[in-house]
């Protein structure tokens, strides 16, 4: 434990040093709760003098079509940043995409969902959503281009666009592999 506050402590000196620094402050999406939250950015702003508010959109497919969650996170965008040029016009807004692939194991979490390809780790076990499926990847494409077209001032995505349970062995990878190995199953 004392290692890792000293490592903290350091990183956030070396930060604090370093001219071109910046901190995000991040907002859980509420929707309804926009105005609210664009107020408190805006106090946030006025006690900190922290500009950048990053709203967080968990874009991970749920449901079908996949797309109406982004649907309502478009709106709730929407009106975040307009309520936060109202409260404070120096108030920079950006998006946070969390949660793209998805951080869930099975089916527990999403049971009506889109038939794409998920994820396969080595002892059979789907967990979230192949990046390799053409269809999840039209997704990510179109939601890319939904949240740009509100032209946030930044766009962030969230880590799980790593592997988390070791390489797929899902059909999409296997035949990429024996593609780029010259074998085939």
């Amino acid at each position: 434990m004392r290692k890792s506050i000293c490592a903290f402590s350091m990183t956030v000196a070396m930060a604090a040093a370093a001219a071109d620094f910046t901190f995000f402050n991040i907002v859980p999406n509420v929707e309804g709760d926009e105005e609210k939250l664009a107020a408190e950015m805006a106090e946030y702003h006025r006690l900190t003098g922290g500009d950048l508010v990053l709203y967080m959109l968990p874009c991970a497919p749920e449901g079908k079509p996949a797309t109406a969650k982004i649907d309502g996170h478009v709106a709730s965008y929407r009106a975040f940043a307009a309520a936060c040029r109202e409260a404070d016009p120096g108030l920079k807004v950006g998006i946070l995409i969390q949660s793209l692939l998805g951080h869930f194991v099975g089916d527990a979490v999403v049971r009506d969902r889109e038939d794409w390809q998920r994820s396969v780790t080595s002892d059979g076990m789907a967990y979230r959503w192949c990046p390799l499926d053409p269809s999840f990847r039209v997704y990510v494409k179109e939601t890319a281009q939904r949240l740009a077209a509100e032209r946030p001032c930044f766009v962030l995505t969230d880590d799980d666009v790593r592997d988390i349970n070791g390489e797929c062995f899902c059909p999409l990878h296997a035949a990429e592999l024996n593609r780029r190995t010259g074998r085939s199953r």
